[in-house]
């Protein structure tokens, strides 16, 4: 669409930061009593997921926590996101 405004933005992860990349769908579906997610409980989990490290840990945490609230509720909008764990040299590749 011609009235979509991008901005670009450039930042350094340092060893121990995680990188959080969502759509609105993840915080805009509603629960069975018409209850956004929220930016306020992603917030909140992802602050509980990221201490346990691992950026599949966060992954799995928000996704049970989300899903948990939608409480069967058909998702009207697209969920997707990704988390990034910058991880120290030594500590090597990990495939998930």
């Amino acid at each position: 669409a011609s009235d979509v405004c991008f901005t670009e933005h450039t930042d350094r992860l340092a060893p121990g930061d995680t990188l959080l990349l969502y759509t609105d769908g993840l915080i805009e579906n509603e629960n069975r009593e018409g209850k956004e997610w929220g930016r306020r409980r992603l917030l909140k989990a992802f602050r509980g997921a990221v201490r346990k490290g691992r950026a599949r840990a966060v992954v799995d945490e928000i996704q049970d926590l989300a899903f948990a609230f939608y409480d069967g509720r058909t998702i009207a909008d697209d969920v997707t996101f990704v988390a990034v764990r910058h991880r120290p040299p030594s500590s090597g590749p990990t495939i998930v």
